[in-house]
């Protein structure tokens, strides 16, 4: 990837996941906006994590695959 689609794909995920603008995003320092991808990713590793413990019927095995799936494109994206 170059760097104008990485950037282009971390501000999708903060804008879509935090709600910030774009022009948020492109003011921000590059420290801080990986700082709020990187929380972002612990977030939902965390909830997917909940949601394994909870072993609930109600979970949806498809779904957590879904997550997992969208947690680990989001660690390779933006942990290289």
């Amino acid at each position: 990837h170059d760097w104008k689609e990485r950037f282009l794909e971390e501000s999708f995920a903060l804008q879509m996941h935090l709600n910030f603008t774009y022009h948020d995003i492109r003011m921000m320092p590059t420290r801080y906006r990986r700082w709020y991808l990187k929380r972002l990713i612990k977030h939902f590793k965390e909830r997917n994590d909940m949601y394994q413990r909870a072993d609930s019927p109600s979970t949806d095995s498809s779904n957590m695959d879904s997550l997992n799936k969208y947690s680990e494109t989001m660690n390779k994206k933006f942990n290289t």
